[in-house]
């Protein structure tokens, strides 16, 4: 009487991988091996593009003048660009003022500025025009002085960095009043 006795799990896996390697399905090397060079590439670009992130909220909040990183409302107000609505501009801005953020409540209320301006023929609001080429529109009306005056706020806030105050603010507040009463 012949006894068979089952080969050992180790066996039939030496066995398996054997027909499996003269098949073609298993190279000499398993299990298979990521290159280290290329695992070390994508570590560093994944390291760099984080890097890059990370500097990129930094900069973003260093440069608000509010010290806070918001996400902007420009879907809101370019709805209310296309729409012509200088009221609900400047209603925004005043929450934003009620805020203290004032920088961003100057940016609104220049923005209503020459969306009023523009319903009411003086300029043609363009995003592409700049604040000169405004004034040189507006220059031969009786509030130019205002105008002018509204503009110096809104660049020296926007485009040369300095922080808005509540003074700034009011200023253009009561520029845009005096214009739109002068327009009424």
């Amino acid at each position: 009487m012949i006894v068979y006795s089952s080969p050992s799990p180790e066996e039939i896996e030496e066995d398996l991988e054997e027909i499996l390697r003269e098949l073609g399905y298993i190279r000499s090397e398993y299990p298979p091996t990521v290159p280290l060079p290329v695992s070390k590439a994508v570590l560093i670009i994944f390291v760099l593009v984080l890097m890059l992130l990370l500097t990129y909220l930094v900069v973003t909040w260093i440069s608000r003048p509010s010290g806070k990183v918001t996400i902007p409302r420009k879907r809101e107000e370019e709805i209310l660009v296309k729409k012509k609505d200088y009221y609900g501009l400047y209603k925004t801005a005043l929450t934003l003022g009620s805020r203290k953020e004032y920088a961003e409540a100057v940016r609104i209320l220049y923005m209503a500025l020459l969306v009023l301006l523009d319903t009411q023929n003086v300029i043609s609001y363009h995003p592409s025009l700049t604040n000169y080429e405004y004034r040189q529109k507006v220059h031969a009306y009786a509030f130019s002085g205002l105008f002018n005056r509204m503009t110096s706020i809104f660049d020296v806030v926007y485009y040369g960095g300095t922080p808005a105050t509540g003074h700034d603010f009011s200023q253009c507040v009561e520029a845009f009043t005096h214009i739109q009463e002068a327009l009424s």
